[in-house]
């Protein structure tokens, strides 16, 4: 289980581990707490990235962590 809650830099995080199969693989859950509220930049990449998960089957990722 992974939990991230990194004030913004979860976008970069996610993207690098999103393209990291083999990383992703050894994961069973990651819980994401997003901050395109607080920093309204990041929402185009944010949504991007919940399009990517919903394609994944491991891990489950879960963008409503708070």
């Amino acid at each position: 289980m992974l939990k991230i809650d990194v004030e913004g830099a979860e976008v970069d995080l996610l993207e690098a581990l999103l393209s990291r199969p083999g990383l992703l693989e050894r994961i069973d859950y990651i819980f994401v707490e997003t901050h395109e509220k607080q920093i309204p930049a990041l929402a185009s990449r944010i949504a991007a990235l919940r399009q990517r998960a919903r394609h994944i089957e491991r891990p489950v990722i879960d963008f409503h962590w708070n």
